[in-house]
């Protein structure tokens, strides 16, 4: 099995091989901010994909591309904040938002914007997303450790060409 893993301040790129079994390696570039600071780095393995976002300003965004016929059957998306108090993903029409709130117990909330209506969403929605604190204590702000957010399948239905990452650590006055 081959895998390639790359890091770039602004952008990464990772392609899997082998040929998966629709005969052709996926591929996935990431895209971030260049002048805050933001790193994002891919590594790719059969059909998995872990994108590692770190940013030192804690507001950014970046773009998710299909550089491949399709995207992997998993991505994993690591978020190296102090906090997460707004995270979103757009694919097409559906928004999937994430926050984890800095006060009192950081218990995500996860709901789904489509047509301007959010909905709260509960683990039998197929867009659910068991956000997850990995690597430290589950204390906001996080002085280790980072946000593990999966992207469902269901977000990637439809094949779309992109992805849109928009992320607030915390909100400031």
């Amino acid at each position: 099995m081959r895998s390639q893993w790359l890091l770039f301040t602004g952008m990464a790129l990772a392609m899997v091989g082998p040929p998966s079994v629709y005969g052709e390696p996926v591929a996935v570039r990431a895209t971030g901010s260049r002048d805050n600071g933001t790193k994002v780095s891919i590594f790719a393995q059969d059909q998995s994909t872990t994108v590692n976002i770190t940013c030192p300003v804690g507001i950014d965004h970046a773009l998710l591309e299909r550089v491949g016929q399709r995207w992997p059957n998993s991505i994993v998306l690591r978020m190296h904040l102090k906090g997460l108090e707004s995270f979103e993903a757009t694919s097409g029409a559906v928004t999937l938002l994430v926050s984890v709130p800095s006060t009192g117990e950081p218990v995500p909330h996860v709901s789904l914007r489509r047509g301007g209506v959010e909905t709260a969403l509960d683990k039998s929605s197929p867009y659910w997303n068991n956000v997850r604190i990995v690597g430290g204590p589950a204390k906001i702000p996080l002085t280790d450790g980072h946000f593990e957010i999966t992207l469902q399948a269901k977000l990637l239905e439809g094949n779309p060409p992109s992805i849109q990452l928009r992320w607030v650590d915390f909100y400031r006055n």
